[in-house]
This record gives C-alpha cells, sequence and structure tokens, in this order.
C-alpha cells in the first residue's frame, strides 16, 4: 500500500497541511509537486501513472471516505472477480455552505450490480471518482492523450465497461462534499448539463463513435429534463404535479432511448471540435 499525493500547483497550504497530517504515518508517501498548474487530466494521469499498486483508488480534494473498511471491500471484491476493470460504491452529498448531509442510493438490497458502456452512458451512475476502485492493468491502458480533456468518472467507467462488466456495491461508503469553491459544483445546474452535452461529443468521438446512439439519447434526455425542470418552477399546484407524473426521469429516460435507436445516424451530429471542460 501506497499514497500518492498529486498537488496541482496549489497556493493555499494544502500540500503543507497534508505533509504534517501524514508525517507519522506508516505507509509509503510520494509528492508529486508542481510548478505550475496542469490542469484536472494532466494532474490524474500522472498521479495515476505514478502508482504502484495493482489497484488505484483516488482521494479527489472535495472528498471524504467513511467506512474503514472500504478499500479492503473493494480489493477482497476484485480479488474474485477477474472480469471487472473496476468498482465504485454509492456515496452521500454534504452541501457544506448548508452544513446537509444527502443520501443519493435508495436501494436497500445489499447485492452487487453490474454495468455495461450504454447503461453507463445513459445514466451517468458513478458520479464521483473518489468513489471508484480501479484495476492498475487496466486504467494504465487508457491512452494518456485522452486524459488533455479532463476526462472524469463518467468516461472512465464507460471506457473501462468496455472490457468488463462495472460493479457497483450497494453501500454508502464516501462523501461528495459540494461547496461553492468547487471546480465542478461551483456550476449552476443549467452549466453542468451544458458541460456534460459538450463532452458527450468529444466521448463519442475518442471512442470511435461505437455509442453515437447512445450519447444522442443522453442529450436528448438531459433537454427535455431541463425543459421540464424549467415548466415545474412556472406551474404551480396540481399541474405541477402532473408534469411530474406525466414525465417522470424514467418516462424521459425511455422515449429518448426509443428515438435515439430509430433516429438515422446521418442525423445525429458528430465530428465537432474535441471539448476541454473547465
Amino acid at each position: 500500500m501506497e499514497i500518492v499525493v498529486a498537488d496541482d500547483y496549489s497556493k493555499d497550504g494544502t500540500l503543507e497541511r497534508i505533509k504534517e497530517r501524514l508525517k507519522f504515518v506508516d505507509i509509503p508517501v510520494y509528492y508529486l509537486d508542481s510548478e505550475k498548474n496542469l490542469g484536472l487530466g494532466k494532474n490524474y494521469l500522472r498521479g495515476i501513472s505514478a502508482c504502484k499498486g495493482e489497484y488505484v483508488a483516488i482521494l479527489e480534494g472535495d472528498d471524504y471516505w467513511t467506512d474503514p473498511e472500504r478499500l479492503r471491500k473493494h480489493v477482497n471484491f476484485l480479488d474474485h472477480q477477474d472480469q471487472c476493470p473496476m468498482s465504485f460504491n454509492p456515496f452521500k452529498i454534504y452541501h457544506e455552505e448548508e452544513k446537509e448531509l444527502v443520501s443519493t442510493f435508495s436501494s436497500k438490497e445489499k447485492k452487487m450490480n453490474y454495468y455495461g458502456p450504454k447503461t453507463l452512458i445513459h445514466y451517468n451512475l458513478i458520479g464521483n471518482l473518489s468513489a471508484c476502485v480501479f484495476r492498475s492493468s487496466m486504467l494504465n491502458n487508457i491512452p494518456k492523450e485522452w486524459f488533455e480533456y479532463n476526462i472524469t468518472d463518467w468516461f472512465l467507467g464507460i471506457a473501462l465497461a468496455e472490457i468488463g462488466p462495472v460493479a457497483q456495491f450497494s453501500e454508502e461508503m464516501s462523501v461528495y462534499r459540494v461547496s461553492a469553491k468547487g471546480l465542478w459544483s461551483r456550476h449552476s445546474k443549467q452549466i453542468k448539463a451544458t458541460e456534460k452535452e459538450n463532452l458527450s461529443y468529444t466521448y463519442d468521438r475518442m471512442l470511435g463513435y461505437r455509442f453515437t446512439r447512445e450519447f444522442f439519447g443522453y442529450r436528448l434526455t438531459s433537454k427535455v429534463k431541463n425543459k421540464r425542470d424549467l415548466w415545474i418552477e412556472k406551474v404551480p399546484g396540481i399541474p405541477n404535479r402532473l408534469i411530474i407524473r406525466l414525465f417522470s426521469q424514467g418516462v424521459i429516460f425511455r422515449l429518448s432511448n426509443l428515438i435515439a435507436q430509430v433516429v438515422p445516424l446521418k442525423m445525429i451530429k458528430r465530428d465537432v471540435e474535441l471539448y476541454k471542460a473547465f
């Protein structure tokens, strides 16, 4: 076991505080200092490349793990499931300004779920890199140039799910901290939706257009959901509840994906400029 700290030229004392906290930890610690800001993707790449272990678990600066057995559970599972390139766990969201901790996972069943690339495109289920544990041999197969485009948990899950099923635990074992200062969480819902739609074109191209219909279905779902949410905000009372029931998330998903399967491929937008989020 080892700890690799990839500090991306922070200027707020983060690295000094980390070094103080890890001064007496009985685990090898490696610090990757930087003389300039590298950006999200390049910093991930150098951190992952520096890891020598069989598995890689990422813990982003905003997040924390809550189960002391978390790593052991993931590693034990992956040790016995050679076909899985990675596993991830549900997480809670901590809204820092409101000091509110919210659960995002409702299932009470203690079972593993397995997903392929199409499902991960449709539903963007992973949601947080700090919830993931990767098999190093699989992670190192990701082309290094892809990290230029600030690839996220969404993309890594899709790409690795082409190799084998991505496994989801049923236990919430980490927390995603939402802050007004967060690289992603500081943006509005509308901006996040636009960023994801833009990235979907890049990911489609990077994956060789093997999932063009699925990405189109995702974008269509996103647009319809945004329209629905705007209607809900403007319409009070009974009409509001009627809109929610008629255009539930499940209905929107199914309808959008059905449309995506029948639209001729030549009508689906592709070959746009590669997009680097944030």
